[in-house]
């Protein structure tokens, strides 16, 4: 009988019956209730008529050109970083690249930052067709292709994901017709194809067989994890130094603004970080097993993870509770009204993609690069909006 409390990331960990049954209970709440929460907010938007015909930051298009001059602008610096990184990494193996800080300016990291938060920014102006080909196409290139190739699938598959999302916002499909619903499973299947080499080429593997059901189960191990992840919380709960929901908050105390003012700024992946932040990840690999996390190992992240050893069960609880809310809130957004709201959407769905192998406020990075954004275009949109108030 094949073993159900016993996980194989890195090391054999094997859940009592207590702890195996918590393990349990944060499963069933990761999928109840961000289904409730979605549920709740439905009904209740259907109990109270809301008619907002105010129709938000339609004249987002009189700053379009401002748009295009930063994301032109900050453009050849995010391809310059990004193949820096591919050259710099191919030359060592996958996993010793997070223990190696590629030299970049800062200059050069701040503006390949600024880039991916300017093309939200873009994409929720809604672009002519011509301009939103050339969006995509450098959106699919830079945050996927060249992901991909340092072997990030996971990089991709949000790109990848995020396009098609947009793609049917943008074009207003309610209902998917079946020729797109079956283009659509053959994409995914074709991403697991793809997928699955990357891992092999990746971990210098051999490939036992090569037939699409193998392909499948393997390339589903692989991306697994949030569950070992959960586990490994449970049994190393009391081995983290400090209180759980220091490692909840770390991204937003250790944001991107505060981390150059304290000069923690590449610092990689060893004994040196987990000194200097409290980073979830970090710490549940190095805690689960010292000697791979230092030679570049990870085990990632897990939202119910992280919750739970903030605030035990009732933190998991209200975590899914927040994500199922969350869901309902961006998969209701309409592109053409408040640019701002759109791009925080936007970001948000990105997040959301990965979530169950990523931190519940991964996101907060992005959000610190997307303010700065509308911090550069919100005195040309004010002087534009009060000069046609003016009119009016």
């Amino acid at each position: 009988m094949k073993e159900k409390n016993v996980f194989l990331t890195f090391i054999r960990t094997e859940l009592n019956d207590k702890q195996f049954y918590v393990f349990l209970m944060i499963l069933a709440i990761g999928i109840v209730f961000p289904y409730l929460s979605y549920m709740f907010m439905l009904n209740k938007e259907k109990r109270i008529s809301v008619n907002n015909k105010n129709g938000g930051m339609q004249d987002s298009k009189a700053i379009l050109p401002l748009i295009r001059l930063i994301y032109y602008g900050t453009m050849p610096f995010a391809i310059y970083m990004q193949l820096k990184i591919v050259f710099v990494r191919s030359a060592i193996s996958y996993n010793s690249g997070f223990l190696v800080n590629v030299d970049v300016p800062a200059v050069v990291k701040m503006a390949y930052y600024i880039f991916t938060a300017i093309t939200l920014v873009y994409l929720a102006a809604k672009p002519s067709s011509i301009e939103l080909l050339l969006v995509i196409g450098m959106l699919i290139f830079i945050e996927g292709g060249v992901q991909l190739i340092q072997g990030r699938r996971a990089l991709f598959a949000t790109t990848i994901f995020f396009v098609i999302w947009y793609l049917l916002k943008f074009n207003r499909v309610k209902v998917m017709k079946l020729k797109y619903l079956i283009c659509f499973v053959s994409v995914c299947i074709g991403l697991v194809i793809l997928f699955f080499f990357v891992e092999t080429s990746r971990g210098g593997m051999n490939v036992a067989k090569s037939d699409l059901a193998y392909i499948i189960e393997s390339f589903m191990i692989s991306t697994g994890g949030s569950d070992s992840v959960i586990g490994n919380t449970i049994v190393r709960k009391s081995y983290f130094p400090k209180p759980g929901f220091v490692y909840l908050i770390d991204p937003i105390i250790n944001n991107p603004i505060f981390v150059i003012i304290s000069g923690k700024s590449g610092i990689n992946q060893g004994v040196a970080y987990i000194q200097h932040f409290n980073s979830f990840s970090h710490w549940i690999s190095y805690l689960t097993n010292i000697s791979l996390y230092n030679t570049g190992h990870g085990m990632g992240s897990c939202y119910l993870a992280e919750a739970y050893l903030a605030f035990n069960i009732p933190g998991a609880i209200i975590a899914s509770i927040i994500v199922g809310g969350t869901i309902y809130k961006i998969s209701n957004i309409e592109l053409g009204k408040s640019l701002l709201q759109t791009s925080i959407a936007f970001m948000f769905v990105e997040s959301i993609f990965t979530l169950p192998r990523s931190g519940l406020f991964r996101w907060f990075s992005d959000f610190i690069y997307l303010m700065i954004c509308f911090l550069i275009l919100f005195p040309f949109y004010y002087k534009y909006y009060n000069k046609n108030k003016e009119v009016y």
